[in-house]
């Protein structure tokens, strides 16, 4: 489907370029002042969820996976 389409896959390229910097951005910005953290705060199913489906959408890398391994 993002074959054919140059500017589709560099659209769904930029798009994952720029959450991963949103999320540097927030990780670097956080409360917390540190990386390691021993608590975590608990999250939905659904935040959960949006968030895998969000990352695997906009990574590049999964679409040419599903596009070679499931013709």
């Amino acid at each position: 489907m993002l074959a054919p389409s140059a500017v589709a896959f560099s659209v769904v390229k930029y798009v994952g370029a720029t959450y991963l910097v949103y999320l540097g951005i927030k990780a670097l910005w956080s409360r917390e002042g540190s990386a390691v953290s021993n608590e975590a705060a608990p999250v939905g199913l659904k935040s959960v969820f949006v968030q895998g489906v969000a990352s695997n959408v906009l990574n590049p890398k999964v679409a040419l996976c599903f596009l070679a391994f499931l013709p």
